[in-house]
């Protein structure tokens, strides 16, 4: 994939197995949900709205982690520290565009299951943890 080369390839590990274990905890999240809906069906749905749900939060939290893994390699190669703090920054406030816009549309979308949909958001930072730590 065009997007994991242009990544210094220590940060393409990461990201790729960043990327697997987002995908495996959002499996696991699907299958919490079913549980759930099984012993009380009338409060925790699964549904449609769940899969599309823990899709959307999957997709929407790994770009934002590709994103703040790309612009801490761009950061790295330069030389200037205050241009690598604004790059930062600028980084940082369009990934929390996203997110908030995301979370705005998992809530109110009828579509979504807002629970299903913002629980992955967390996941990937969790998801690097575990990687630093293990691999």
């Amino acid at each position: 994939m065009k997007l994991f080369e242009k990544l210094d390839p220590e940060l393409r590990g990461v990201m790729k197995r960043v990327a697997v274990i987002t995908a495996a905890a959002v499996l696991v999240m699907w299958i919490i949900f079913a549980v759930l809906h099984m012993v009380k069906p009338q409060a925790v749905p699964f549904d449609l709205t769940v899969i599309l749900a823990g899709i959307g939060g999957c997709a929407v939290a790994l770009w934002n982690f590709y994103q703040l893994v790309y612009a801490v390699q761009k950061i790295s190669y330069m030389d200037d520290e205050n241009s690598g703090k604004s790059a930062i920054q600028k980084s940082y406030a369009k990934r929390m565009l996203l997110m908030a816009a995301w979370f705005v549309i998992a809530f109110f979308a009828p579509c979504f299951q807002w629970a299903a949909g913002i629980i992955p958001l967390v996941i990937p930072m969790i998801a690097y943890r575990i990687t630093t730590q293990f691999f």
